[in-house]
């Protein structure tokens, strides 16, 4: 079986306090709930948060590939951590 959830994550940006709005895609061999993604994600975001940070926690807590993809003052950013 091969998952691949979708989202949008809002986060704070730790340097200026702007809102970075990522495209957050979550790819696993297992069953996780849209809940637990969703709720990781709000846990996650409520503190200003640096892209890369973000990625590698939610891979974390989720055991899975995560990849956040966001602009950064028209910089295309996209990190991906993570794996089973």
């Amino acid at each position: 079986m091969k998952v691949t959830h979708t989202l949008t994550i809002e986060a704070k940006c730790p340097v200026d306090d702007s809102t970075d709005i990522y495209e957050c895609v979550v790819r696993t061999e297992r069953l996780i709930t849209v809940e637990q993604i969703l709720a990781e994600a709000k846990a996650l975001s409520e503190t200003p948060i640096f892209q890369e940070a973000l990625c590698e926690s939610l891979s974390q807590k989720l055991g899975c590939e995560v990849a956040l993809i966001g602009m950064h003052s028209g910089v295309r950013t996209e990190v991906v951590c993570g794996g089973e």
